[in-house]
């Protein structure tokens, strides 16, 4: 598993690219892998580990062969866009991105692009 000086700044450009007060990684067990910006580490995991929760719910809704990819969950006040990462020998990160507004399609595909080209380098 990668640790967390790894994802730095692929994080930061994140926020950027998002205009996003947050970014985090969290892995399967719902355990804080990384993060970037204006979020406690604990907010981070808890946010997190629900985010991972929320992803198996949504894996139940398809025939096992259909997995989500992303989701979003709207606040109100700000939405939190999830990603799904696969890793090499079967790991999965998640990422969080916590924003105002939520990230728009072309964006989300270039986030989803880069963090796949970052994993797939490990």
């Amino acid at each position: 598993m990668p640790d967390s000086a790894d994802w730095s700044a692929l994080l930061g450009w994140i926020r950027a690219m998002c205009s996003a007060d947050a970014a985090f990684l969290i892995d399967r067990r719902g355990l804080l892998v990384a993060s970037s910006g204006d979020i406690a580490s604990d907010r981070a995991e808890g946010m997190g580990a629900r985010l991972v929760l929320a992803f198996e719910h949504a894996d139940r809704m398809e025939d096992a062969s259909q997995r989500s990819r992303s989701m979003v969950i709207d606040f109100g006040s700000g939405v939190l866009t999830g990603i799904r990462i696969p890793l090499p020998e079967g790991e999965t990160l998640f990422l969080g991105i916590a924003s105002r507004e939520l990230p728009d399609l072309e964006t989300r595909v270039e986030v989803e692009r880069a963090l796949t080209r970052r994993a797939t380098a490990l």
